[in-house]
């Protein structure tokens, strides 16, 4: 299984705060309108959360800086040429959302043809790499990712904190060959330990759908299983 090493701990030395409501309902809100531009590429929707954050992250034109609370800084430089001869190498970046009780921003990049996510600690500036939405445990120590994109890989993910590293406990795209599934949606945490997903299951004979869920459970051997598979 592959590991993502990082090299900080992104978030707060209390691993037993938890995102608190606002913040759970903010992530999910924004991973289920992901595809409406106007929602994610908004400037204004972007300065009331700038407006949070008391001077740790400013705009400049094409320019978004993070600073973190040890003074580093991180820039995010947009290319919003999409339609001239260089359209390949736009890129706009946006801050989507703070994420208060673990002490993080993340930011929303935009790409020619897809899409990716930075999620930055505001302690040490760390910076973390998401295809999709991360997505918190109620106890901060596991984060989910779910991917549907077709052009490159489908899958769900389970990342987990050990030692002030980040692992990939979790990669697979479960029911999705041989059942037919059409894509990932509303991934939830039961609990700090149970991971749930639902999807559909297509009948491409009938041209028909029915919605499946299941859940991804941490077993006594500290191993992610599919659990509880429902139609």
């Amino acid at each position: 299984m592959r590991a993502l090493i990082l090299l900080f701990f992104m978030i707060c030395s209390n691993s037993a705060l938890a995102l608190n409501q606002s913040d759970s309902s903010q992530v999910l809100a924004y991973w289920e309108n992901l595809f409406d531009d106007r929602n994610v590429l908004s400037l204004e929707r972007e300065a009331v959360q700038l407006r949070q954050l008391s001077g740790m992250a400013y705009r400049d034109e094409d320019r978004l800086t993070v600073t973190a609370a040890n003074g580093k800084a991180v820039s995010f430089v947009d290319r919003p040429d999409c339609d001239g001869p260089e359209a390949a190498e736009c890129i706009r970046h946006r801050l989507a959302m703070v994420l208060s009780s673990v002490n993080a921003v993340l930011i929303f990049r935009q790409h020619y043809e897809n899409y990716s996510f930075a999620l930055i600690d505001l302690k040490e500036a760390a910076t973390f790499d998401f295809k999709d939405v991360p997505i918190f445990s109620p106890d901060n120590r596991h984060i989910a990712e779910i991917s549907n994109d077709l052009s490159t890989d489908v899958f769900i993910k389970i990342y987990g904190f050990d030692q002030n590293v980040l692992t990939e406990e979790y990669s697979g795209h479960p029911y999705f060959d041989d059942m037919g599934s059409s894509e990932y949606k509303h991934p939830i945490w039961l609990n700090s330990r149970e991971l749930s997903v639902q999807s559909e299951k297509l009948d491409r004979q009938n041209n028909t759908k029915s919605a499946i869920s299941f859940t991804i459970k941490l077993d006594s051997n500290r191993s992610w299983i599919l659990n509880s598979l429902r139609q």
